[in-house]
């Protein structure tokens, strides 16, 4: 949060837990009345939610979220992108029509955060991770590019003569059209 606020961006957190964040509250996202929600859908509205919610309950995170915002961005595991045979919400939302418009899987493995206080053992993460973008109403077929945490913008050869003046393909900014 303090990043996006900092980069000018209006926001707000909300978690089932006091994380100490200011200007944060503590609920269920998924409750259908929560405060969070009357403060999306309020007056001056938010165009987007970023998050990494628990594994197990991402879909329903998605779904509840483009009913909110019109972009929705999620940090999971890649592996996200399999099964759904056996939800029907992951299958819609991961199929052509479903709004998913963006898959940005990490060159590396994210590193383990801790929770503040964790006195334990410092594990390395063995799951690979990606920011996965919808936008409501798209219908579209997703695309994929890969990205970087140590590396965000590696130096890259000169663009070919058939891109647009100005763009070049190996650059990335997933919020570019967000905003």
């Amino acid at each position: 949060m303090k990043i996006l606020r900092d980069n000018g961006r209006h926001c707000f957190a909300s978690d089932l837990v006091d994380r100490g964040c200011p200007d944060s509250y503590v609920e269920d996202f998924l409750l259908p009345l929560g405060f969070a929600r009357m403060k999306i859908e309020g007056e001056g509205g938010y165009d987007a939610i970023i998050t990494n919610p628990p594994f197990s309950l991402a879909a329903a995170f998605v779904d509840r979220a483009l009913t909110y915002v019109p972009d929705v961005y999620m940090l999971l595991r890649l592996n996200f992108l399999e099964g759904g045979q056996r939800d029907p919400v992951r299958d819609r939302i991961l199929n052509p029509g479903g709004g998913l418009r963006k898959v940005y899987p990490f060159r590396e493995r994210l590193p383990m955060m801790h929770r503040e206080g964790w006195s334990g053992p410092e594990a390395s993460s063995k799951v690979t991770h990606a920011w996965f973008c919808w936008r409501r109403g798209f219908r579209g077929k997703a695309q994929m590019q890969r990205l970087s945490w140590k590396h965000p913008k590696p130096p890259l050869p000169p663009p070919t003569p058939k891109l647009p003046k100005g763009r070049d393909p190996n650059t990335i900014d997933m919020f570019e059209e967000a905003l």
